[in-house]
């Protein structure tokens, strides 16, 4: 008999992915029905097994069924009431919107997608996934008085929704094992009935084309050639392309502070989320030559539960960590950094093990490790351009993040060349910090001339008094 097809991935992505999906879902107004419509999804995914077989895809078509599995219970059916008040009006505004128009809004800026990854789980155009948000934020804008920068806006509105869907309990639905095992049992059951019914019209008609060939071909012609010998064109054979997961948070230690910096880099895709983020602390190279990874060694395994990870590593990955305790503390911040924004958990616990024992030194901490705090990261960071860049002759977006006590940061450009001063103006900057924590702020300039220049974002303490001393940080890129 057959071996049954397990389904412990399934159960897998439903232990990362249910409280992400059920929160998504009352987001846009499920209320009571929010747990019914993610076990659907999960439903869906399962009949999809067979064609959907990467692991970023299938999130995708998770989060894909969410939406339009809620959109007909109404947009403003079972909101939820913020419980910061900074975002109460705008809230209440957002959710008064047409109902498209709310959707889009909500989709975007809560799961951070836009563009063709938006039309894709919006099922429409990119033109128009990108005219349904424009109308929309431009909508909300009017409706909160008229004024300010869209991009500001749309700053605060993802700040509003992550800080709106921490407060969103997500309640696990506790038959769903069951439920899932139940339908795979179906599913296998009616397929077999179907591979039977082939099978027996592929043995009929074998039989048929037996009994043509046993005919008298006296008359026929025949002719011989020789078998073509010739290999194949090797553009002929399909090239294999691994699966990425895009876009994931990793985070990198700065080399001159030992301070928490994050870039968003692809990762190829694994049947485990934790564990891709986990080994890209050990295997990618930052962009940015400022950043550096304290991690070396080997993964043995990570696994997720309830919001907590155990991370098992190799015991020659502890080696020359815990002989110094900043190196030691700085690499922990990193991983547990990556793995909490990961997976979406701000409140996540990480453990270390030691090939499958308890971890030596610091690591092995029994009550492990929360996300670090504010302290573990600079007080100005400039996230675009990465030092050492090349940039073309058009516009530059600049961007970063600060740390609230600080403002909005100055921006200065200096041609190296003719030690010119080309740039010195504020940033824009966001009203109200994001669930991090962070300000972020933009600048856009023109550079025509090619050459080399230096980047500098100042931010200076707004209270006078203050024991923060003022924070900068600098690029360098080239202009060709």
């Amino acid at each position: 008999m057959a071996k049954q097809e397990s389904i412990d991935w399934l159960l897998e992505i439903y232990e990362e992915q249910h409280a992400h999906l059920f929160r998504l879902a009352t987001l846009l107004g499920a209320g009571p029905k929010a747990g019914e419509i993610v076990r659907d999804a999960m439903l869906a995914l399962l009949r999809r097994r067979n064609r959907v077989v990467d692991p970023v895809e299938r999130v995708e078509l998770l989060r894909e069924q969410v939406i339009h599995l809620t959109h007909p219970v109404g947009f403003r059916a079972n909101l939820p009431v913020p419980e910061d008040g900074r975002y109460l009006a705008l809230m209440r505004t957002v959710y008064d919107l047409p109902q498209q128009l709310g959707e889009i809004v909500v989709v975007a800026h809560y799961l951070n997608v836009f563009g063709p990854e938006l039309s894709h789980v919006m099922r429409t155009t990119l033109r128009g996934a990108n005219r349904r948000l424009e109308v929309a934020l431009n909508m909300l804008r009017h409706r909160l008085g008229g004024s300010g920068d869209l991009e500001a806006l749309s700053q605060e509105l993802t700040a509003a929704l992550k800080s709106l869907g921490k407060q969103i309990k997500a309640i696990p639905d506790e038959g769903i094992e069951e439920e899932l095992r139940k339908r795979r049992r179906l599913t296998v059951g009616k397929v077999r009935a179907q591979l039977v019914f082939v099978a027996c019209l592929v043995a009929m008609s074998l039989g048929a084309i037996g009994a043509a060939a046993t005919r008298d071909t006296t008359d026929a012609i025949t002719t011989s050639e020789a078998p073509d010998t010739r290999p194949l064109p090797s553009g002929g054979a399909q090239a294999a392309v691994r699966a990425v997961v895009r876009g994931m948070p990793i985070y990198y230690v700065g080399r001159t502070n030992n301070l928490l910096y994050r870039e968003q880099r692809n990762l190829p895709s694994t049947a485990s989320l934790p564990r891709a983020a986990v080994e890209a602390l050990f295997t990618l190279v930052p962009n940015d030559p400022d950043y550096t990874s304290l991690w070396e060694g080997t993964v043995n395994d990570v696994r997720f539960l309830d919001a907590t990870a155990t991370v098992d590593l190799s015991a020659e990955t502890y080696a020359n960590l815990i002989k110094s305790s900043e190196h030691s503390e700085a690499a922990i911040n990193q991983l547990v950094a990556t793995l909490a924004e990961t997976m979406k958990e701000p409140q996540m616990r990480v453990r270390f093990l030691a090939d499958g024992q308890p971890a030596p030194g610091v690591f092995g901490a029994d009550e492990g490790f929360r996300v670090p705090g504010m302290a573990q990261r600079p007080g100005l960071w400039i996230t675009n351009p990465r030092n050492g860049d090349t940039v073309g002759t058009d516009v530059l977006r600049i961007t970063g993040t600060t740390k609230p006590a600080y403002g909005a940061p100055v921006i200065t450009i200096t041609n190296l060349e003719t030690k010119q001063k080309i740039v010195n103006v504020v940033a824009q900057t966001a009203l109200s910090a994001n669930p991090e924590g962070w300000l972020e702020w933009s600048v856009s300039v023109n550079l025509w001339e090619p050459g080399s220049y230096e980047v500098t974002a100042v931010g200076t303490p707004e209270k006078p008094g203050s024991d923060n001393a003022q924070v900068s940080e600098n690029k360098v890129i080239r202009v060709s």
